[in-house]
């Protein structure tokens, strides 16, 4: 597969949100990663996300981290999910936490639908508590 990586298929993309920005990202205000312009899909091969030194409280009080573009966030339209109950619960820092692309959150489906939407990243619920930035590493497909 690293002959994949070697012909640039990949786009990387390292995104730094704004700990202001995290506290409020849900399906109303989610956080673009990638502006499309409406001109192509970016489809998510792999991402994880971790947060930096500046957080005090983890992030707690989610079901889910999502990936979308269809601009409808029920299922199907999800690109990729972290479920919070996959690891301890929150987003804490010193961790780094992984989605599982193209699979939907419960019940599991596998599978989603790629628009020519910007790819965005939003909780299913907005955390309880929580701050510091969050980093974002995405590698992904123009389609």
């Amino acid at each position: 597969m690293g002959y994949l990586i070697e012909s640039n298929d990949f786009i990387k993309k390292v995104i730094t949100i704004p700990s202001a920005d995290v506290q409020v990202m849900d399906n109303a205000t989610p956080y673009t990663l990638v502006n499309t312009s409406m001109l192509f899909s970016a489809v998510p091969v792999f991402c994880y996300v971790k947060i930096l030194n500046n957080q005090t409280v983890p992030y707690s009080g989610f079901n889910h981290l999502h990936l979308a573009n269809g601009g409808n966030y029920g299922s199907g339209d999800l690109c990729a999910t972290y479920a919070a109950n996959a690891g301890n619960g929150d987003l804490a820092l010193g961790a780094i936490y992984t989605f599982l692309v193209n699979f939907q959150a419960s019940p599991n489906k596998f599978g989603g639908i790629n628009f020519f939407k910007n790819l965005e990243i939003f909780f299913d619920v907005l955390p309880t508590a929580g701050d510091g930035d969050l980093e974002v590493t995405l590698y992904y497909l123009k389609a």
